[in-house]
């Protein structure tokens, strides 16, 4: 080992590091926050963080409006498909059961009969 290290520790390179923070004006660090003047009070402060908050909401607010917006109409254009093909295949059944009575009772009482042993074994 170096006989620094051993005589004197950590002291050298603190001393070093604590000039870093000492610089006046604003640093990388201190420019990703709104700067306010030396001497600011803590109403400019608190003025300032309202001022952020509220352009925070308000990104929101409108993030929040554009997602209901678009929740709405695919919830509007799915009703309306499913109207349309429910409608359709109503129609369908219709027509089929006419045509043909007696295998649209044989498959309704089939669809009733497995229905009713799978809800027997409960």
């Amino acid at each position: 080992m170096d006989q620094n290290q051993n005589r004197g520790g950590a002291a050298p390179s603190l001393a070093a590091h604590s000039k870093d923070a000492s610089t006046p004006g604003q640093t990388p660090a201190s420019s990703a926050m709104p700067s306010l003047q030396p001497g600011a009070t803590g109403s400019d402060m608190m003025g300032k963080a309202h001022d952020v908050a509220n352009e925070a909401m308000r990104k929101v607010n409108d993030v929040a409006n554009d997602a209901m917006r678009t929740a709405s109409d695919t919830a509007s254009k799915m009703s309306d498909t499913a109207t349309k093909y429910g409608g359709r295949a109503a129609e369908q059944a219709s027509d089929y059961i006419q045509k043909q009575p007696l295998f649209a009772l044989a498959a309704t009482g089939l669809v009733c009969l497995v229905l009713g042993a799978m809800l027997g074994r409960r």
